[in-house]
């Protein structure tokens, strides 16, 4: 898969399933993807995964205060994809290093929220 494809999957992501002017995925489709498909563990709930990608709280909040959510996944190089809705938001990050000494999404995400902390 390209960079541009995974942009563009990252945007139908955004924009609710639709690409190109047509709905390719229903908004209820997104939604399922976007929802906690793991069982609750009485009080070890952490991790949170979707339907193909991990759920964390995100910075900022949404308008009403309630933390926003960013979706993602990393690859074994260090690549890295997440999308946040809140902020109408994509970034595909693409490396080909195995073995980084630095993981790459820490420092992104002290770029794009550090003047949330």
């Amino acid at each position: 898969m390209s960079i541009d494809a995974f942009g563009k999957f990252a945007q139908l992501l955004l924009d609710e399933g639709r690409a190109g002017g047509s709905q390719i995925v229903e908004p209820e489709t997104i939604a399922l993807m976007f929802t906690n498909q793991l069982p609750s563990t009485g009080g070890l709930d952490a991790f949170q995964f979707g339907l193909g990608f991990g759920i964390a709280e995100a910075l900022p909040p949404n308008a009403d205060g309630t933390p926003s959510k960013s979706f993602y996944w990393g690859g074994a190089a260090g690549t890295t994809f997440w999308v946040n809705p809140t902020l109408e938001l994509g970034l595909v990050f693409i490396t080909q290093v195995i073995g980084a000494p630095v993981r790459p999404m820490g420092e992104i995400n002290r770029i794009v929220f550090g003047s949330f902390e």
